[in-house]
């Protein structure tokens, strides 16, 4: 897989629309499925197609804690 940046805002803190749409590309997720509204409810995103990078890596951090065995 070939490494694109998904960074759309120029303070590097969002993923806005165009990178959602690279991220759904690189993952082969169609961006108008509930996958993306769940993945969006997940990262606490402020609107759909668009993440804050502090939420989006807090969540999958968590998921880390999560699922790693004792």
């Amino acid at each position: 897989m070939i490494v694109r940046t998904r960074v759309d805002s120029t303070n590097g803190e969002e993923i806005g629309l165009e990178g959602t749409m690279r991220y759904c590309e690189d993952i082969k997720v169609n961006p108008e499925q509930a996958e993306m509204l769940a993945l969006a409810c997940f990262t606490k995103a402020p609107t759909m197609g668009r993440f804050n990078r502090k939420n989006w890596v807090e969540a999958w951090i968590n998921v880390q804690y999560v699922h790693d065995p004792p």
